[in-house]
């Protein structure tokens, strides 16, 4: 590193500010924003009311503290040298955000020369003593271990107190996995945020920027690198309100896609927000023609929530949808809303006809595609199982029947055909 004042003055980016410390120099780039500055769908004061159950965003939240205020957020994002977690790799920019009084202060610390990291680095320790969350993508994994590792190589004790750590990538997963093609952090933006980035450097090039930058010394060079880090914690808080606004219940449900709104339904009703989770499923069913095919995973759910006065009806749905599509492609699951109605018939509701006539409704489906299996494939494994099950099912509710007619207990049918009583209970069901 040169050490006249001059040459070092010439490779500070034009956007930052040389710091001396006793342990080296470093480069500080601070950025201050006005709390209704908006970023993609959101403008910043809009985590205000919605961050307290942040601390939900991993279902195993257990020991994590709620979120007390927005002031107690650290947003950290790093640039590094390689993609492992190994000694060997430098995260040569730490982009952090937190909120202030009347602004959001994004505060990048960035490494000029190797030998002064150790001053990044205890920058970063003062500062994040201050906090008691950090908020990454995919932090937990990545960011995180490799700072740890960082601070034993220079032999720097970690922060007194290490903030509880919120990574926002598994909700993000769980919720878009299946609806986006992938779920890094710049798909997420663009295509759940409302958020489009002009002229910005992809992330895998900030290595080879920098690389460049300590050969030439010319501060120019990274410019783009710090535009992208300062996004990326600008994002880190636009999909923080988006989460908090989901695990509030105020989302704005009408501007979700149904695989979303399904997603975030059972991510809810999984994470032991039922309440919460009638939210996104109700705008789900305000729209019937795409909520259809989610009938049976939504009955499930409300079964775990103990609704069924919506499950049954859901249920109900997606056994219709089965039968009107081809066997081959329904397959065993058209099976399991048949089989939730002739249960909660039998078990719940009392009227053990209609239990009878679902049981009997799903055995011949199930027969059905016995054949069709050994047809395909040669092996009906699965579908003997069924069958097996319902005919047990069956006989059961034959001789419950039976008992209610006769004042006793009948003996239970054979499973191979029907009865005198069976055909009798099917002139029942068609009046």
């Amino acid at each position: 590193m040169a050490s006249a004042s001059g040459e070092r003055e010439e490779r500070v980016p034009v956007s930052g500010r040389l710091v001396e410390t006793a342990d080296g120099a470093f480069i500080m780039r601070e950025r201050r924003y006005p709390l209704d500055y908006e970023h993609g769908f959101y403008a910043l004061a809009d985590l205000s009311g919605r961050h307290a159950r942040l601390n939900r965003v991993s279902r195993r939240h257990a020991g994590i503290r709620p979120v007390a205020s927005v002031r107690d957020l650290l947003f950290f994002d790093t640039e590094t040298t390689g993609l492992g977690v190994g000694a060997g790799n430098v995260p040569f920019l730490i982009g952090l955000g937190f909120y202030e009084e009347r602004s959001f202060v994004v505060r990048q610390l960035f490494v000029r020369d190797p030998e002064d990291e150790a001053a990044v680095l205890r920058h970063f320790r003062r500062l994040a003593e201050r906090f008691t969350h950090l908020v990454t993508y995919n932090g937990k994994s990545f960011d995180w271990p490799v700072l740890a590792n960082r601070f034993v190589l220079h032999r720097i004790p970690p922060p007194e107190t290490v903030p509880d750590h919120l990574d926002l990538l598994p909700m993000s997963r769980n919720l878009w996995r299946h609806s986006l093609e992938s779920c890094r952090l710049s798909r997420v933006e663009e295509e759940r945020l409302g958020i489009r980035r002009e002229d910005d450097v992809p992330g895998h090039l900030a290595p080879a920027l920098y690389f460049r930058f300590l050969t030439e010394g010319d501060p120019a060079v990274v410019e783009p690198v710090f535009r992208h880090n300062e996004w990326d914690v600008l994002t880190l808080v636009a999909l923080a309100i988006h989460l908090g606004a989901v695990l509030s219940g105020d989302a704005d449900w009408e501007r979700m896609e149904a695989e979303d709104l399904f997603r975030t339904g059972m991510w809810l009703a999984e994470s032991g927000l039922p309440d919460l989770a009638e939210r996104p499923f109700a705008a789900l069913l305000a729209r019937p023609d795409e909520s259809v095919r989610y009938a049976a995973r939504m009955g499930m759910a409300y079964k775990k929530m103990r609704r069924y006065d919506r499950a049954v009806p859901l249920w109900e749905q997606a056994a219709a949808l089965a039968e009107r599509r081809p066997l081959a492609a329904a397959g065993p699951e058209s099976l399991e809303p048949l089989v939730e109605l002739a249960i909660y018939h039998e078990h719940r509701s009392g009227q053990l006809a209609e239990a009878l006539r679902w049981t009997e409704e799903a055995l011949r489906r199930v027969e059905r595609l016995q054949s069709l299996q050994a047809r395909l494939h040669g092996r009906t494994d699965a579908a003997r199982k069924w069958r097996a099950e319902l005919s047990r099912r069956r006989d059961r509710l034959l001789g419950k029947l039976n008992g209610e007619t006769d004042g006793r207990r009948a003996k239970p049918a054979a499973s191979g055909g029907g009865t005198a009583l069976e055909g009798q209970l099917e002139l029942d069901w068609r009046a």
